[in-house]
């Protein structure tokens, strides 16, 4: 992962080419009767990170009301009254694609979603209650699911407790984590989950994706569709790596970034891919 992508200015735009070129990989090493696709649903797309720090979508207006009654502005404030800011919403929401797998003798039956973590599901609000409430619809049925979660800051979105509390207690960094939860093995006595959870150092990890009993899992190979989406991209042009990413990496992995960024013979912190 490269995490000075994470940037919220950045991200959509990752976000829409990922869960694209993630359809696009697999696609042919799916089994005849399986296909792959695009899907998507709204969401708000305002994350309250901290209460000083609010990142808004650009459908998100902030205005200062006016003060002064009698000024002829509708919408100004009336003597001794405090101004309040006034958040004006745009019609048009925030488009959060994932891709469902499908099964074409099952009449196009949802056999595994595969969801990709936005920032506002890990923070507090609506978004975070609505794609809970869409994790615990996929977690109840026959559907395996599969979150892809490459952001770093926010609270993780992998239900079962004890598994949350098995990354947070790992000694090495697991910045990023990708969850297969089974359809099969969701049901007691003996529940269990894949964990995939790896740092800006590992590689992308190549997914073992189950489909219906009988048939053998396949390959979801992350590394190559982030590859394609960051090709297809702008980011080689538009990231400065000389810059700090966001959220910021710890002093160590600081380090080791900008060594790696840095070509044969000179200083670290030039521009380049990571």
């Amino acid at each position: 992962m490269d995490p000075y992508l994470e940037r919220p200015a950045l991200w959509p735009d990752l976000h829409e080419r990922l869960a694209y070129t993630i359809s696009e990989v697999l696609q042919p090493v799916l089994p005849a009767r399986y296909y792959a696709q695009l899907q998507h649903r709204e969401e708000v797309g305002v994350v309250f990170d901290e209460p000083s720090h609010t990142i808004v979508p650009d459908v998100v207006v902030l205005e200062a009301q006016a003060r002064g009654a009698g000024t002829g502005n509708a919408s100004a404030v009336a003597a001794g009254v405090t101004a309040p800011v006034v958040v004006r919403w745009d019609h048009e929401p925030v488009r959060h694609p994932f891709v469902e797998i499908r099964d074409l003798r099952g009449g196009g039956r949802v056999v595994a979603v595969i969801e990709l973590v936005s920032p506002s599901n890990k923070a507090r609000g609506p978004d975070r209650e609505a794609y809970l409430r869409k994790q615990a619809e996929v977690l109840a049925s026959e559907a395996h699911l599969i979150e892809v979660d490459l952001l770093r800051a926010g609270e993780r979105l992998v239900v079962e407790p004890r598994v949350r509390a098995w990354l947070a207690s790992r000694r090495d960094a697991a910045h990023y984590v990708v969850h297969v939860s089974h359809a099969g093995e969701r049901a007691a006595p003996a529940p269990r989950s894949r964990v995939y959870a790896f740092s800006i150092r590992d590689p992308l990890p190549t997914v073992e994706l189950p489909l219906l009993p009988g048939d053998a899992p396949v390959a979801l190979d992350l590394p190559r569709a982030f590859a394609r989406a960051y090709d297809s991209g702008p980011y080689a042009k538009v990231v400065d790596y000389r810059d700090e990413p966001e959220p910021p990496l710890g002093p160590e992995d600081q380090a080791w970034a900008r060594a790696r960024l840095a070509p044969p013979g000179q200083e670290p912190g030039a521009r380049g891919r990571s």
